[in-house]
């Protein structure tokens, strides 16, 4: 009798298991796919244990304003940016625990945008975003009652009463964010964007005005130092370029009494602006962050910073990094191929060294919009004397050194460009591939009608 109830209990439990894991699956498929907040956690579960040097934490500026890209290029340096939308300093504290379950980060860079918000909790949506990724357990259950009241703990710890209805919505990326997805580990926390508005005000009235954060927002951030100097993990403080600096400053004034208080480095880059190069042009069109262009300039004075002052590796050529590089390949690319700009496409080919085919189609009617296009292909290596009348529709590529080229067999794209056809305009076409893996990355057209601007032709 004993063993009947012993097989029962087992099959019981079995049961229970498999049902935990049918609605684990369900639970992960449903969840909104959010990139400010939800998959940021999610990819960061899957990253090798063990392998983040540098953690970023805090709000968007967190992620969109720290280019890791830069970090990894220049250095090889291994970070992830883990942050959440308008993520106040209670929802970073909790990321700050959950991540150091899997990671031991060599140094932490906190944003600190938290600092300038004044609310008891955020609105619902930004609830979801800096809770709906975290993993079941006593850290997410704390976080959730710092983040809600309590009439929304249940749903906000179960996650299921608030996407349960998205079955309808559902498109292939919800089946592409499991553990076991291939290369999620390729994600790093951060992004590239392409645009600008150049009317943002730049200049921050000199003030000694105080504005202390709110007592909620002090007593999280003071439990991030805390944690952090009981794990022996140094703490950076950073504020990224923002658009209305005036109305921030007394809160960063504050911020910056605080880090003297506590023996911690302080940038802020709003006081910056000379010290990094940073121009209106640097600001992204949605008027709140930087472009990439402007992360580039942010992220590379805090890697010079982390370089010289931290004992971090560089991890390139290191096996078990390589999601690193990728995730630098994929950034650089992705940014390339949402420039519109034809003197900003150029700069790009400069810093990477992309592999390029030029073609000319018809007659380019030369120019001072000619003259300057010449110039521009110079500048990363192809001799513009290919642009003469007598080769048209002959590929070009340049080989090692400046202005080589060899002819190209339009039958050798073939394979880089699927059902190519060529454009029915007269201009110069270019096709750019990845040097290192041979991988087609972009297609534009330079239109003689329209001065030779850039127009993206797949």
């Amino acid at each position: 009798m004993k063993k009947i109830y012993i097989k029962r209990f087992l099959s019981a439990v079995v049961l229970l298991c498999m049902i935990w894991q049918l609605y684990t699956l369900v639970n992960m498929t449903l969840v909104m796919k959010r990139t400010d907040g939800i998959t940021t956690m999610q990819d960061y579960y899957v990253q090798p244990k063990g392998t983040v040097d540098v953690l970023v934490l805090g709000s968007s500026h967190a992620g969109m304003n720290i280019d890791q890209e830069v970090f990894w290029t220049n250095y090889g340096m291994s970070g992830y940016s883990l942050w959440g939308s308008i993520q106040p300093f209670w929802n970073t504290y909790y990321f700050l625990k959950e991540a150091l379950k899997s990671q031991r980060p060599k140094v932490i860079i906190l944003d600190m945008y938290a600092a300038t918000r004044d609310f008891e909790y955020s609105d619902d949506a930004r609830q979801v975003t800096n809770i709906l990724g975290m993993k079941p357990g006593l850290n997410k259950l704390e976080a959730v009652m710092s983040t809600a009241p309590r009439a929304r703990w249940k749903d906000l710890w179960m996650g299921m009463p608030i996407y349960h209805s998205r079955y309808s919505e559902l498109t292939r990326d919800d089946f592409m964010h499991y553990p076991w997805t291939k290369h999620l580990d390729s994600n790093k926390g951060s992004g590239y964007r392409y645009g600008t508005t150049a009317d943002m005000p730049m200049t921050v009235e000199k003030t000694d005005e105080r504005k202390p954060m709110t007592a909620k927002e002090e007593k999280y951030f003071r439990k991030i130092v805390e944690t952090c100097k009981t794990e022996k993990i140094p703490l950076l403080l950073v504020t990224t370029p923002t658009a209305v600096r005036n109305d921030s400053q007394p809160y960063y004034n504050y911020v910056d009494d605080l880090a003297k208080e506590l023996g911690l480095t302080f940038f802020n880059f709003n006081l910056m602006d000379e010290v990094i190069d940073f121009k209106k042009e640097d600001f992204y069109s949605d008027n709140l962050h930087v472009n990439t262009n402007g992360g580039r300039k942010v992220s590379k004075y805090i890697a010079d910073y982390l370089k010289k002052n931290y004992d971090l590796p560089d991890h390139r050529g290191d096996a078990r990094y390589n999601s690193w590089g990728e995730y630098a390949v994929a950034a650089q690319n992705g940014y390339f191929s949402q420039i519109t700009d034809t003197d900003d496409y150029f700069k790009e080919f400069e810093r990477n060294h992309r592999g390029i085919y030029v073609v000319r189609r018809g007659n380019l009617h030369k120019s001072s919009s000619y003259d300057h296009f010449a110039q521009l292909l110079s500048s990363i290596g192809i001799d513009p004397t290919i642009l003469d009348r007598n080769n048209e529709g002959q590929w070009y590529m340049p080989e090692t050194g400046v202005n080589k080229i060899r002819a190209v067999e339009e039958k050798e794209l073939e394979r880089e460009v699927p059902n190519y056809t060529s454009p029915n305009e007269e201009g110069v076409e270019i096709i750019v591939y990845d040097k290192n893996t041979g991988s087609y990355i972009d297609r534009v057209f330079f239109s003689v009608q329209s001065d030779f601007s850039l127009k993206r032709l797949s």
